[in-house]
């Protein structure tokens, strides 16, 4: 996901992080069984999040702050907004009017059909014209709003949405980040990630190991700025540490390990 803007807004009690994603031409070929629902047929092993923990007691800390990013999830509809591509064709089917919003402020949009079949589509670029105007969702500025209100979309290559160089998002395990803090492919380790639970949308549950792999980007993720990537929920499980605020600093590492490195791109080149 190559993403051209972000920005933090508190709806509902809910933070969203507005990464727009730009759907590339990515080899990647992702393993997953389009007739089940995303989050049964792809949904992250638990024992992949199991790494031991590295040392870094020689290694330079890195104070940062993360906001959190998601899939939102919703159903088609008769009657709404299509999803239209940079060239104005309907992807198929409808969606709500806030659905339609909420799938533009994220990125990235699951939409499930009458059957319970779904497809991922990600952002794409933008409109000259408004389609949908969003002021009605989201208290942002004019300026933002009418950049969400043109954004178009295609099909995504992942189950939960594209990366930046040809990798695919991974819940719980990519990060958007600045590359001139963070160069992309960077193993991240995070001491206060580490043993925080996690529950998955299937039930499942497992503790972090605190890695977290560099495997996306935004323009406004900036400097010391990193956005977490939670998959199809909306809850964060993060919230000791990625609160959404500048103020909120924390350490992390960047691993210098190949086999690490090796590891986790793995995973973003060809699914889950």
């Amino acid at each position: 996901m190559k993403s051209i803007y972000h920005r933090m807004s508190s709806i509902g009690g809910v933070v969203l992080g507005l990464v727009f994603t730009v759907a590339g031409a990515t080899q990647a070929t992702v393993q997953t069984d389009p007739s089940l629902p995303l989050s049964v047929s792809s949904m992250p092993s638990p024992e992949a999040f199991a790494l031991a923990s590295p040392d870094v007691s020689r290694e330079q800390a890195l104070d940062l702050w993360a906001t959190y990013y998601y899939v939102h999830g919703t159903e088609s509809t008769d009657a709404g907004y299509s999803l239209l591509t940079p060239k104005g064709h309907g992807l198929g089917g409808k969606v709500s009017h806030k659905d339609w919003c909420y799938g533009a402020l994220q990125g990235t949009i699951r939409v499930k059909n009458e059957h319970g079949h779904a497809k991922v589509y990600n952002y794409a670029g933008r409109s000259r014209t408004q389609q949908v105007d969003c002021s009605a969702y989201f208290s942002l500025p004019k300026k933002i709003l009418k950049k969400v209100g043109k954004v178009r979309f295609g099909p995504a290559i992942g189950p939960f949405g594209d990366g930046v160089q040809g990798m695919i998002l991974v819940p719980y395990r990519t990060i958007a980040v600045d590359q001139r803090k963070i160069p992309y492919g960077s193993v991240v380790f995070i001491p206060e990630a580490k043993g925080v639970k996690v529950t998955l949308s299937n039930g499942q549950s497992f503790l972090h190991d605190g890695y977290f792999f560099a495997a996306d980007t935004g323009s406004a993720i900036k400097h010391t700025h990193i956005d977490v990537f939670i998959g199809d929920s909306g809850t964060n499980p993060f919230a000791s540490f990625v609160t959404s605020q500048a103020s909120g600093k924390f350490k992390a590492y960047v691993v210098d390990s190949d086999l690490l490195g090796e590891q986790l791109a793995s995973i973003h080149r060809s699914g889950l």
